[in-house]
């Protein structure tokens, strides 16, 4: 109850938001006080003050508004039990908090997210299933931060990912047919160059830290996650496509290296890796098979380039050490997020791999 007149008498005080950090223990988690900063830039940064303590604290009433959930993506320091809360008055501020922080709908039955490692300024790596099938599709994105056309160009990958899980979500029972297909999109695999980068050529296009030789991640040389698989592994100095003298030498790329081979089920195993702008689709069959002949079908502009050539890249491993049947994806080329929204690429993208998935059983898979 004091903690509470005293947190009622500082909104009063301050007439608004009242800025300050708190630490409030609870008996039951015994949670620390934390100051992180937020994982990308927007509406977080606009928000100067939080207190952190448990989910299940009793400190509410009408002076305090929380926000759960989502809020851990941001800050990765963050245990599952904590709440983030933001002291408020009862009138403009409450609107606007709202507004700023949209509470996350709960998790359907459908989905299930996982958390398969951290990436080395400490974020969350996240992969969404679907289904618990004998068949395994993989769908990944933003392996490159930054591609070449604009700043942060990766985003509309991510956003292609996320439009996937969407419909995937929606469209669950007509998609996913039981015992047939486990479906995994990883909508980020490099999220520290996608939000802490600056470079299409270093940092941005690659991670942000790199593992020493200690195996300890560091801030320093970027590592290009599309470099550095051992399939065909080569040294690679240049800031561009840096890669060390030895494969897998990022945290992001141990964890995916580990996810992709743990989640192998018993029948087909199915990977897409999603890039931009090259306008190409490059599996690792020929021009008859299903990869190619489906995404063919939404993208007739996109050229043939066979995997087989390339070096340490991540679908090549997956194809030519694991086995599975993998298709590297280069979208056209757009000069901006409008030009990609008003062309409806990423529609395109997730109507062909829902085609994918329709296509189970054709003798082409």
């Amino acid at each position: 109850m004091a903690i509470r007149r005293k947190l009622t008498r500082l909104c009063r005080i301050t007439g608004g938001l009242a800025v300050c950090f708190l630490c409030i223990w609870s008996a039951a988690h015994s949670a620390p006080c934390i100051s992180a900063a937020p994982a990308s830039p927007g509406n977080l940064e606009r928000v100067s003050s939080y207190a952190f303590l448990p989910a299940a604290h009793p400190v509410g009433q009408a002076s305090l508004t929380v926000a759960t959930g989502w809020l851990e993506d941001a800050f990765p320091a963050l245990s599952p039990e904590t709440a983030v809360v933001q002291l408020v008055r009862h009138d403009y501020a409450r609107a606007r908090f709202t507004r700023l922080f949209p509470a996350r709908p709960p998790e359907p039955s459908s989905r299930e997210t996982i958390c398969y490692g951290r990436s080395g300024a400490g974020r969350k790596l996240l992969a969404y299933r679907f289904g618990t099938g004998e068949n395994v599709l993989i769908v990944t994105f933003a392996i490159h931060g930054w591609e070449d056309n604009f700043e942060q160009d990766g985003q509309l990958l991510v956003d292609t990912g996320n439009l996937l899980i969407e419909t995937l979500t929606d469209q669950y029972a007509s998609l996913i047919v039981p015992g047939d297909w486990t479906v995994y999109v990883l909508p980020c695999l490099n999220p520290d160059g996608l939000y802490d980068g600056w470079t299409c050529d270093g940092p941005g296009r690659c991670t942000t830290h790199s593992l020493n030789e200690d195996g300890l991640s560091e801030e320093g040389s970027g590592m290009d996650l599309n470099r550095c698989f051992p399939y065909r592994f080569s040294s690679d100095y240049s800031p561009r496509n840096y890669c060390g003298s030895e494969p897998l030498r990022a945290r992001e790329a141990l964890a995916l290296a580990q996810f992709t081979q743990s989640v192998m089920g018993d029948g087909l195993n199915i990977l897409i890796d999603t890039h931009g702008w090259y306008q190409q689709i490059i599996p690792s069959g020929d021009r008859s098979g299903t990869l190619f002949q489906t995404f063919s079908d939404y993208f007739p502009g996109n050229s043939y380039a066979s995997l087989r050539s390339a070096d340490g890249y991540y679908s090549a491993w997956a194809a030519y050490t694991l086995g599975y049947d993998a298709c590297l994806f280069e979208f056209p080329h757009v000069s901006s997020a409008q030009d990609f929204q008003e062309k409806g690429y990423g529609q395109d993208y997730v109507d062909a791999i829902c085609a994918i998935l329709e296509a189970y059983g054709s003798d082409a898979l």
